[in-house]
């Protein structure tokens, strides 16, 4: 059973956006990570007395108006990826240290790279919805375009760690891979709303026309397994666990799909007279 803990108030307003809540384990201790506006703010919801971690990400010298801020699961560790207008940031998981700014090009371009005067706060194109797959990091585009970027395979020193040289230049020179372009997709010529990882190389993507894909990954590419059309609203966020692919839908909807052993809609929930702004699934194997 559920028991309530103690409030943690927030000195940072969150926005009603979608997907605007992360959470990431770390031994006993649980974090929680929202976003306003051009703020993204962390705090240990198992130690109230704990600071808050307030961060700032810019692009091109320009704040970064975020879309969302997730922590994602590379190969070796967490980064926390920022995407917003113009541009995707990664963090250390605790927002110590800014790894890498990947800029995005104008709308109708799919140029890309690292920060420079071509993209920036100012492009016209954006990123929302953030996933791992294969170790690596997914990040959704408004032209339909999904980026794969790796993630590195440093490790990120903790509390208990042996902060010897050896490892340190370790997971800086990996560092240096983190946001470079593996492969990008496009499945539908519309805006990306939100991505979830599926297990076993799988990726879910949901589209803001309300379609959603799942599909799973190739060597350098992805291969499409199914895709429900368009219910007439836009997704608006995406969990997976236990098989089952969570859809949540600016109607109210809330959607569930059977992955395994073949795809079917199993259950269909529509209790709210506002949209499903946000989803979290805990499997019977996740603690």
């Amino acid at each position: 059973m559920y028991a309530r803990h103690t409030t943690q108030p927030l000195p940072l307003s969150a926005s009603a956006q979608p997907s605007n809540l992360s959470r990431l384990s770390i031994g006993d201790q649980v974090f929680m990570c929202v976003a306003h506006k051009t703020q993204l703010m962390i705090v240990c919801v198992t130690d109230p007395t704990a600071s808050p971690i307030i961060a700032s990400p810019s692009v091109g010298g320009k704040p970064l108006p975020i879309t969302q801020a997730r922590w994602v699961p590379t190969l070796k560790r967490h980064l926390l990826v920022v995407t917003g207008r113009g541009g995707v940031v990664f963090y250390s998981w605790d927002a110590a240290s800014l790894l890498k700014v990947v800029t995005l090009g104008e709308e109708g371009s799919s140029a890309g790279g690292e920060e420079g005067p071509a993209g920036g706060a100012g492009s016209t194109l954006l990123a929302r919805g953030v996933a791992s797959i294969d170790g690596q990091v997914a990040v959704g585009t408004s032209t339909g375009e999904v980026l794969v970027l790796r993630g590195g395979d440093g490790r990120i020193l903790r509390p208990g760690d042996d902060d010897d040289e050896e490892d340190e230049e370790l997971s800086h020179a990996c560092d240096d891979d983190v946001g470079v372009e593996s492969f990008r997709f496009r499945w539908r010529p519309y805006a990306v709303a939100a991505l979830a990882t599926c297990g076993d190389g799988r990726l879910a993507v949901g589209y803001v026309r309300g379609h959603v894909a799942v599909g799973r990954c190739r060597g350098n590419g992805i291969e499409k397994l199914w895709e429900v059309e368009s219910y007439g609203s836009a997704v608006s966020c995406l969990a997976s666990s236990d098989g089952l692919l969570l859809a949540g839908f600016l109607s109210g909807h809330l959607r569930v799909y059977q992955l395994q052993p073949k795809t079917f809609l199993a259950a269909e929930v529509c209790a709210h007279g506002r949209a499903v702004t946000g989803l979290d699934a805990v499997g019977t194997g996740d603690e």
